[in-house]
């Protein structure tokens, strides 16, 4: 440089060029304790420490280097802080200029599309929870797959919303700069517009445990998982758009059984097309998911309002008055893998118009009720080619019961267990049982019952 910054000027006996540190050739030692400066305990006393030329150049070494980090300007050669020993606020701009300007927290992207690649200068010692660098991305933000940052060799990491959600298709473009904040395991990038849906580009895991979870987690992994159905289904409606990918919500079964909220799914998720998209997933091999209590007039899992999902590895009863194990109310609900307890009114009930109970997978009845499996006002249930498991339960208004349009088909269905005590159907007011055949008249033995079906008024089985 060309300007003398906090040096002895024309003093006597200064020099232009640093001289060599001499207090180790003075027999100084520079040790790991801290020293400190003391004055003389007398005006004649000679005890005081001496001001030594190396460390009046270490200090005004540093000062220089921090008044002239910020470099030059752009648009010429002159520093960004003016040199001038009559100003006493040099220090102080170059630190405000330092943090106005952003230099060492920015980066140009060096990445490819979805790899974004940053070089800090100076390169961080590590990667801290809560530093946030600026990058100019070289690529829009891809459809489908993870984005990952790598700051200074440091290994790419994670990028997502502050949320936790992923960064859906042009969440940033090319060209443009983006703050990234560093939570101690991933990047997150801004936050989500409230009211905007995050679309998926590729398919989801979120995790559910009553006894761990908490609705306070974000549900992304099995350590912070959520603690109820309730509010996983509700953070899905108010934050996800599927578009198209499969969703599966993990339900943990750390004790046996493990005892879930009802579950009300009030309302479908935007970007659902089929009812096996979304999945809720329990203990498939033993069932040790329950819901179960009092929810009078209603289900341990209420499916309505045109809910589409598909639930496995559940156990269902429920004993409160009217009440049904599954109950789909003008919404459509696949399942599999399932037990049914007790159930003061049906096990299995679809009602209202374009709902429909379908079975994907063997289902076992354990428990009494008014009948296994209801369908009403228009409804459909399907228990096609799956096999079915009555253990010796109580049907009072039939095993299958069905009115007012409603239509159960039981075609290529295997009927195993001790079987069920009451009629095989009850069909009334233009209803269908449709067995294609496989029961010729109400008497014969496809579907379990210790007495024949009946119809009424239009009710009729084929």
């Amino acid at each position: 440089m060309s300007y003398d910054l906090i040096g002895p000027s024309n003093a006597p006996n200064s020099v232009t060029t640093r001289p060599a540190d001499s207090r180790a050739t003075n027999g100084a030692v520079v040790g790991a304790a801290d020293t400190w400066f003391q004055d003389c305990t007398s005006p004649t006393a000679n005890d005081g420490t001496k001001v030594m030329a190396a460390w009046l150049n270490g200090i005004m070494g540093q000062l220089r280097n921090a008044i002239r980090g910020n470099g030059n300007l752009a648009a010429s050669s002159s520093p960004v802080v003016t040199e001038s020993d009559a100003d006493d606020s040099m220090l102080l701009k170059a630190f405000q200029y330092l943090f106005q300007r952003g230099q060492p927290v920015y980066a140009p992207d060096t990445g490819t599309a979805g790899a974004l690649v940053a070089t800090l200068s100076p390169a961080p010692p590590e990667l801290k929870a809560g530093m946030a660098i600026r990058i100019k991305a070289a690529f829009d933000c891809p459809s489908g797959g993870a984005v990952t940052l790598n700051v200074n060799g440091f290994g790419a990491k994670s990028v997502v919303h502050s949320d936790g959600t992923p960064l859906p298709q042009n969440a940033y473009r090319a060209g443009g700069i983006e703050t990234f904040t560093f939570d101690g395991a991933v990047w997150q990038m801004g936050r989500r517009q409230p009211g905007v849906l995050t679309p998926l580009q590729v398919a989801a895991n979120y995790y559910v445990n009553p006894v761990t979870g908490s609705d306070a987690n974000n549900g992304l992994t099995a350590g912070t998982a959520w603690a109820t159905l309730n509010y996983a289904w509700r953070w899905l409606q108010q934050n996800i758009n599927a578009n198209g990918q499969q969703i599966t919500i993990n339900c943990a079964f750390p004790n046996n059984p493990t005892n879930y909220a009802q579950f009300l799914a009030l309302g479908g998720i935007t970007g659902v097309f089929t009812p096996g998209q979304i999945v809720i997933l329990g203990d498939t091999t033993n069932q040790r998911c329950r819901i179960d209590g009092d929810f009078s007039g209603s289900g341990a899992v209420y499916a309505s309002a045109n809910a589409m999902f598909a639930i496995r590895g559940f156990y269902l009863q429920a004993t409160g008055t009217l009440a049904a194990g599954l109950y789909v109310s003008s919404a459509q609900v696949s399942f599999g893998e399932m037990q049914f307890g007790t159930c003061t009114a049906y096990a299995i009930q679809s009602t209202g118009s374009g709902a429909n109970a379908m079975a994907i997978g063997p289902v076992t009845f354990n428990g009494s009720g008014v009948s296994a499996v209801r369908a009403s006002q228009n409804a459909v249930a399907h228990m096609d080619s799956y096999n079915v498991v009555f253990n010796g339960i109580t049907c009072s208004g039939g095993t299958f019961s069905a009115i007012d349009l409603g239509t159960i088909t039981a075609i290529n269905t295997v009927f195993t267990g001790t079987g069920v005590n009451g009629p095989r159907f009850s069909l009334a007011m233009g209803s269908v049982l449709d067995t294609n055949g496989a029961q010729a008249t109400s008497n014969t033995a496809y579907v379990p019952g210790t007495s024949a079906g009946t119809t009424a008024s239009g009710g009729n089985f084929q």
